[in-house]
């Protein structure tokens, strides 16, 4: 058997129902893992210098939209008016 569950329908399940399908499948360490990436989510870091490589992994998969979005960045030097 097997069930298949969008992003957008997981999106609607409760929080609750989203935990414990997640520690069902996934199990109570990826939970505590996500938990603690959020921590810092939102911490102030220095900015790194992109070689070569680094951007191409950052590039690698974007959308259309967001390449436009980066390219307006590095165009006004890192602000958007």
């Amino acid at each position: 058997m097997r069930l298949v569950i969008e992003a957008s329908d997981f999106r609607r399940l409760s929080t609750d129902t989203q935990k414990e399908l997640i520690r069902h499948f996934a199990g109570r360490s990826f939970l505590e893992a996500r938990n603690g990436r959020r921590r810092g989510q939102y911490e102030w870091r220095e900015p790194i210098d992109l070689n070569h490589d680094l951007t191409m992994q950052l590039m690698h998969g974007l959308a259309d939209n967001h390449r436009r979005r980066l390219e307006a960045f590095a165009r006004n030097n890192g602000r958007i008016a």
